[in-house]
């Protein structure tokens, strides 16, 4: 059987128990009734038999517990649950130890990698010490002047003799075209080119604002104006459409029999319907459905 440094082995532990049990006058029902775990299990305890005993994890756990109940040293079972080992656990200490024993093959790769560091290192310093200063001075130093190029003399004109010439007689007054009481003719606007297009010349716009363009002949006219962004989704006589209006838009509807409004943003537009404003639909951020003309009539 394994020892430990003390000489401490699991039937000397299990002897110690059972010593201390007998003290005190307990069975091993008992001992079992108090653990919870049955009467075999504490005879494997006592005899150190690990073949009897679970998995070294629970075995542990239930050593620890029975050293407990009869106040035995920690040192003494700790000693003696470092023995309690699975076949598994010894397999895998085994492999650890013998990778631990064998050189590495690699031992030399990280001094290479530090000495390369350190190279790299020294080659930066010197090129920051003696290459960078000279493209620093070259970079900043001040173009030559170009040599300025004597430009040609102007010409001085010749003296001419002076020409008698006749005198020019004085020119009569033009006589206005129209009478002094008409009103002078406007002349005539010339277009404006904008990128090689003529414009025409601007005329005042006769049209009226969306709400107050002229009715259909027959049937229904809803205006919407936008006064901040909202969604909005119309379905006039079954025709359904969508789109996203944002603050200034205007959005005119004709419809016959029937118009169905969903507005993302009831409170942020306002409405004219036949030419008439109406109250706002809802407040601002509320999702509002409104039925025309029924809801407006009810």
């Amino acid at each position: 059987m394994e020892e430990t440094e003390k000489g401490l082995t699991l039937p000397d532990f299990g002897a110690l128990l059972r010593e201390r049990r007998l003290r005190k006058g307990w069975t091993e029902e008992d001992v079992a009734e108090q653990l919870k775990i049955t009467s075999r299990l504490v005879r494997a305890i006592e005899e150190g038999d690990m073949q009897s005993m679970p998995h070294a994890v629970y075995a542990r756990g239930f050593i620890r517990a029975y050293a407990k109940m009869l106040a035995v040293d920690e040192a003494t079972v700790h000693a003696a649950c470092s023995l309690l080992k699975d076949p598994e656990e010894e397999l895998r200490e085994q492999e650890y130890h013998g990778r631990a024993a064998a050189p590495s093959r690699g031992s030399g790769f990280p001094w290479l990698a530090v000495l390369l560091c350190i190279l790299f290192l020294a080659g930066g310093a010197w090129y920051l010490r003696d290459v960078l200063p000279d493209l620093f001075s070259h970079w900043s130093a001040a173009p030559e002047k170009a040599t300025a190029i004597p430009s040609a003399p102007a010409e001085v004109p010749e003296e001419r003799a002076p020409v008698d010439t006749p005198p020019v007689p004085a020119a009569e007054p033009l006589l206005p075209v129209n009478n002094a009481t008409s009103p002078a003719a406007p002349l005539p606007e010339e277009p404006i080119i904008l990128g090689g297009t003529a414009l025409p010349p601007e005329t005042p716009s006769s049209a009226a604002a969306p709400h107050e363009a002229a009715l259909p002949a027959t049937g229904h006219r809803l205006v919407l104006n936008a006064q901040a962004d909202c969604w909005v989704s119309t379905t006039a006589d079954g025709k359904n459409s969508q789109r996203v209006m944002h603050k200034g838009d205007t959005l005119n509807v004709d419809f016959e029999e029937k118009l169905v409004v969903k507005l993302g943003n009831a409170g942020g537009v306002e409405v004219v319907y036949d030419g008439k404003a109406l109250p706002a639909l809802g407040k601002v951020g509320q999702v509002k459905t409104v039925t025309f003309p029924a809801d407006i009539q009810n």
